[in-house]
């Protein structure tokens, strides 16, 4: 029943990118026909763009399947007269060339930590211009194009240089950060939405910098009109994508880049795309990309190293470094204010058994769950952290009454004591804790977190399963 689940699986997987593939090209095929600015020269070719993706997230074996797309997607608006009408070079030189760009990517696009990095940036860039620069040679040497008059044969090898080149540099990161943001929703769930606050602050700013790309690409759009200028005033539009890119990283950034190239396309189209200056309108595309993905990954990497340096990798939480910071911070509080503070040194019961029995595998995903049902067991203004192996920190700050930190304590031993599901197996661990309070039980951060560490061991020596107060007996759950 299982292999017969998994092929049916895969049967169904496999016609759907079928009809996605296939459904992709015909839309875009349409869009780029909008767009011409020489005979089937198109100022903005998707086409170029998906075939890069498809042959990144579905491998060499859909290569054929994308040849037989970009034949069919052509055959739109090209009437059919015979097999002599069917562009079958041009469909086979984008397969090869593109696809090969594809499979180039296909080994980091795919990898589970893929991120848009300043190196990954470079690289990506580095492919497009290569890829879309050999793709316009060849094609100058197989028909249609291979009969072109010598004065043209300049400007239909630029604008299909550029069209190229647009096409890819919009339309791959469109699609991974895509695939990316609806992995991270589905695989983190509550994990991925931001606090109400930090939600609500963020979008603020983004809005803004959306509100004056659009302003901008407005402006830039309509003063070939007003004033008789030229297009190249659209690097001012970069403005707004560079500091997108650089406050708030690649999706932020290079969801500007395709708001700012929407607005110059949608104005050149009203206008009438005038294949003088259709150049200068690709490269301002492909320059927006490059800018949001170089200037976003300069910041997602200076963040990813920030997090790699405070945060533990396995579970998301704030590490030892971190946990110091935040305690001196919520000591300082704690001195202004007057308001009370405890600390809560957990260390889990029998980690070393589930790990020796189980595996390393099964007690990585037991770490995770623990994490998961500590954060859900306390405030959102209380830190939970991660110290070392099986050992965790939870600083509750603002905490007047001893009864509340023990409800807590409560609280989490009640939660850790169910049973976990981890890799479709129920595990049962429990926990032993120590509680310190500022300022009874120490004045400083090390002091306190000796004192936590002190009455966790107490309460394992007197059974586990429960809570000791560094100035008292154990208590059980």
């Amino acid at each position: 029943m299982t292999d017969s689940g998994d092929s049916g699986s895969a049967v169904t997987r496999a016609f759907f990118r079928l009809f996605v593939v296939l459904a992709s090209y015909a839309v875009a095929w349409r869009f780029a026909g909008l767009l011409d600015v020489h005979p089937d020269v198109s100022a903005l070719y998707v086409p170029a763009g998906l075939t890069v993706t498809f042959a990144a997230l579905f491998g060499w074996r859909y290569l054929a399947v994308i040849w037989a797309a970009i034949v069919v997607a052509r055959m739109q608006t090209v009437p059919f007269t015979g097999a002599d009408s069917i562009d079958f070079l041009g469909a086979l030189r984008q397969t090869l060339i593109y696809g090969a760009a594809g499979l180039y990517l296909r080994k980091n696009a795919l990898r589970a930590d893929f991120r848009w990095s300043l190196g990954q940036a470079r690289r990506f860039v580095g492919i497009a211009f290569v890829a879309s620069l050999s793709s316009a040679a060849i094609t100058l040497r197989i028909p249609p194009f291979d009969t072109i008059p010598p004065e043209r044969v300049d400007a239909v090898f630029f604008s299909f240089w550029g069209g190229d080149f647009a096409g890819v540099m919009l339309t791959v990161p469109t699609v991974l950060i895509a695939r990316q943001l609806w992995q991270a929703y589905f695989e983190q769930g509550d994990e991925f939405v931001l606090k109400r606050e930090e939600l609500g602050a963020k979008a603020r700013s983004v809005a803004l910098v959306l509100a004056l790309a659009v302003t901008l690409s407005g402006f830039v759009a309509w003063l070939p009109v007003l004033m008789s200028s030229s297009m190249r005033l659209g690097v001012l539009v970069l403005i707004p994508v560079l500091l997108a890119g650089l406050r708030h990283g690649v999706v932020t950034g290079f969801a500007v880049a395709i708001t700012s190239g929407c607005a110059l396309l949608l104005a050149g189209a009203y206008e009438g795309v005038d294949a003088r200056s259709v150049l200068d309108l690709q490269l301002f595309l492909v320059m927006a990309s490059a800018i949001a993905l170089i200037a976003g990954g300069a910041h997602d990497d200076m963040k990813h190293e920030w997090k790699r340096a405070n945060f533990d990798a396995l579970t998301g939480l704030p590490n030892r470094h971190m946990l110091q910071d935040r305690l001196d911070h919520e000591l300082r509080k704690a001195r202004r204010s007057g308001e009370g503070l405890a600390v809560l040194y957990l260390d889990l019961d029998g980690f070393k058994e589930v790990n020796d029995t189980h595996g390393h595998g099964l007690g990585d995903g037991l770490l995770r769950e623990v994490a998961r049902r500590l954060k859900a067991s306390v405030r959102d203004s209380d830190t939970v952290g991660r110290l070392a192996g099986d050992e965790f920190l939870v600083i509750l700050p603002a905490q007047h009454e001893q009864s509340a930190v023990e409800a807590v304590t409560r609280k989490i031993l009640k939660s850790l004591n169910q049973p976990l599901a981890v890799d479709s197996q129920s595990v049962r661990i429990s926990t032993s804790i120590g509680v310190a309070f500022w300022p009874d039980d120490g004045a400083s951060a090390p002091e306190l977190i000796a004192r936590a560490d002190h009455a966790m061991y107490a309460a394992k020596a007197q059974g586990r399963n429960r809570y000791a107060l560094a100035k008292s007996s154990p208590s059980g759950a």
